[in-house]
């Protein structure tokens, strides 16, 4: 045999090894008396607290005698989306998926599998426990606002986690600036300690800044503190009076004139926004967020912008002794940016996070959900929480000692309104990213910043306001039509007699009622966007 030949079928062997390998791996292949569930995410820190959960659960299934096999497939993030769609067109989907990039709407309406009558059911795996009976859904520590897609009328997905923005505190360098001084209680103070640290710096020569930052962080920190700024705007938009604010109140608001970059609240929004940058390290808007945690471990930053499922990375490269505080934010007393405020905050940084959901193509998709209840059982979620440490998900659950700082203000606080890149900025695509990328600006810690925002963003908010405007009557009218035909499937299924009549038709009633509000506001935005005069 010639060598190229020997080269060809020995290089044609090693593939099919490998191939094989990677579908034993992946449960593509395996024992036809073993169940096996498949769980696809992009939280590759999170694969040993994955293995653990899953090595519980198959025990907890082998003293059932039943034989199960939960593999995890962790895709890195900038893969995750082409990756996601592509297995939703696969006959072959993995069971359970990590509802991340990727997902929209209209995916999950046809690929996932809604778990809103699952939910509401209680979850076997908290019999003996404080939570024996209580609803699935009512289980959740965060409760499962994210969960809930208004548009799809159910919940698609149950998170794993929550997650907390706080600031991580290098203990060694505030002892030797501050000494024995008290963390600040008060957003001011908080200012006062950040100017104290830059005058620190300058008087030593040390290469130290008050907080380490970067595109991914600062917007997130910078959100939870403007927003105050905005709350009784937020009121005042807020038509319904629902308390849940939303971009398209935000949008009509807008386009009525109802607020502009002159507002008074607007301008102090874009002035605490300047000032916070200010306390940044310079060209933070140019850095990746592992650029702002090298900073901090190495010591150039008094403070790093952090969140609970990056506390145990951060920890592992640190030789100091770590804090763990939430910033103060302005309270109606405060000095310059109290006029606005209607008193204390709420901790809005605590949300759910790790979400996942069935894939309806998935080949055990009831062993799926059972894995997903005992995931997210008191049980469960201590294994999780207690192996990546990262935040729980789940009501009474303790986290690690590290973690217990960030978990939410149980004092509650008003609620926060709006900034420029609106409301969620998951759904505000162009406003979103026209404030991201112009953010550079009111960074510039020469006089005048604001003004130079406003004249540089101005006409392309305008045109993105207008845009997105646009992009939400169709999403909603999209809505509408995919729900005339459901609708007409329940009102047939109603009409028959037989014990789940009553089911349907209370989910048609619903359905119907939800679609009217969406034609409504459809019809609300599409009027106000012809009124408005385009600037």
């Amino acid at each position: 045999m010639r060598p190229a030949l020997i080269l060809a079928t020995l290089l044609l062997g090693l593939a099919g090894l490998g191939a094989w390998q990677l579908a034993r791996r992946t449960g593509w292949l395996g024992p036809g008396d073993v169940e096996v569930v498949r769980i696809g995410h992009i939280f590759l820190e999170t694969q040993p607290a994955i293995d653990a959960l899953g090595r519980a659960y198959e025990e907890a299934c082998r003293q059932r005698g039943e034989r199960v096999r939960v593999v995890q497939i962790a895709v890195p993030h900038r893969l995750y989306a082409s990756w996601f769609i592509t297995q939703l067109l696969s006959h072959d989907t993995p069971e359970i998926l990590a509802i991340h990039a990727g997902s929209t709407n209209e995916r999950l309406a046809r690929y996932i599998q809604p778990l809103g009558d699952e939910l509401a059911k209680p979850n076997p795996y908290n019999a003996g426990t404080r939570l024996a009976g209580v609803p699935w859904r009512n289980t959740f520590a965060a409760g499962l606002r994210s969960s809930y897609f208004d548009t799809l009328l159910d919940y698609y997905s149950v998170p794993f986690t929550n997650t907390t923005t706080r600031l991580l505190v290098n203990l060694d360098l505030y002892r030797e600036i501050f000494g024995d001084r008290p963390w600040p209680q008060t957003y001011e103070g908080f200012v006062q300690l950040c100017r104290e640290t830059q005058a620190y710096a300058e008087r030593t020569g040390r290469k130290v800044h008050p907080i380490a930052s970067s595109l991914y962080h600062a917007p997130v920190l910078v959100r939870l503190l403007v927003r105050t700024q905005t709350a009784r705007l937020a009121q005042e938009f807020n038509l319904t009076r629902t308390l849940r604010y939303s971009n398209t109140e935000q949008t009509i608001a807008w386009l009525e004139g109802r607020y502009s970059f002159a507002t008074p609240e607007i301008r102090d929004l874009m002035g605490m926004t300047h000032e916070l940058a200010g306390l940044m390290q310079p060209g933070f808007t140019q850095l990746g967020r592992e650029d702002a945690d090298m900073y901090f471990t190495q010591g150039h930053a008094l403070t790093l912008i952090s969140f609970s499922n990056s506390d145990e990375s951060v920890r592992r490269q640190i030789q100091f002794p770590l804090g763990v505080v939430r910033v103060p934010a302005p309270l109606p007393t405060t000095p310059r940016f109290g006029r606005n405020v209607p008193g204390p905050a709420e901790d809005k940084s605590y949300t759910s996070h790790f979400e996942v959901g069935l894939a309806l193509n998935g080949r055990n998709r009831a062993r799926a959900l059972d894995f997903l209840r005992f995931a997210t059982s008191e049980q469960g979620n201590r294994i999780f929480a207690q192996v990546a440490r990262w935040t729980p998900s789940i009501v009474g659950v303790e986290p690690h000692p590290n973690l217990r700082p960030y978990l939410a203000d149980q004092a509650g606080g008003f609620q926060l309104g709006f900034d420029l890149a609106c409301y969620d900025t998951s759904r505000a695509g162009e406003i979103a990213r026209i404030d991201q990328a112009n953010l550079y600006l009111l960074a510039d810690a020469r006089p005048g910043a604001e003004d130079r925002y406003v004249a540089k963003v101005l006409p392309l908010y305008e045109r993105a306001m207008r845009v997105d405007a646009r992009r939400d009557i169709k999403e909603r009218e999209e809505t509408v039509l995919r729900n005339e035909t459901i609708g007409a499937c329940l009102d047939r299924l109603a009409s028959l007699a037989g014990p789940e009549a009553a089911v349907h038709a209370a989910r048609r009633d619903a359905l119907w009622e939800a679609s009217l509000e969406q034609e409504a506001v459809a019809r609300l935005v599409r009027r106000t966007l012809n009124r408005a005069p385009a600037e």
